[in-house]
């Protein structure tokens, strides 16, 4: 046996307090240490025991940061809306709040997304997100981009001289 695991061994398995221990040479030349005292046994005074906790106290995660993104439509979008309806979809980070959308400076929405806004009219406009939390805006988002083509209501079929 080798002695040094032996008395890593005896140190962690040793109460608190200093312990005694004995090394003993064998006639081969090998070093042992026990617990009890032989005859030709030098005593050997371990220092007391030292314990920590490897790991630290977790410390509490901090707050999310409040964030928001306008995630449709997305910058630079084209498309053909019937009614002038766009879909307005947005990803809140954080904890509750309320959400004011604009489009083109103007407000159109108050509340939770998504939001659906109607009758917008066809050309280029900018959208621009705020949450606020007590009044105060927390965090932004936009500004948004896109181009809006209106599609004409279906024609009703005109009807037919059978």
């Amino acid at each position: 046996m080798r002695p040094l695991p032996f008395v890593l061994a005896l140190l962690v398995a040793a109460p608190t307090g200093a312990e005694t221990v004995y090394r003993v040479e064998r006639p081969d030349g090998t070093v042992a240490y026990t617990g009890e005292p032989r005859p030709g046994a030098e005593a050997v005074t371990l220092p007391e025991a030292q314990y920590f906790d490897p790991r630290p106290e977790a410390e509490p995660a901090p707050p999310a940061r409040p964030g928001l993104a306008i995630t449709r439509p997305r910058q630079g979008d084209a498309f053909r809306a019937p009614a002038g309806r766009v879909e307005v979809a947005l990803h809140v980070r954080g904890p509750g709040g309320t959400v004011v959308l604009r489009l083109d400076g103007r407000e159109v929405g108050r509340g939770r997304p998504p939001f659906s806004l109607h009758g917008v009219a066809a050309g280029r406009h900018v959208l621009h997100a705020e949450l606020q939390r007590d009044g105060e805006t927390v965090a932004a988002a936009g500004p948004v981009a896109f181009r809006l083509v209106r599609t004409p209501a279906p024609k009703a079929p005109l009807p037919t001289g059978d």
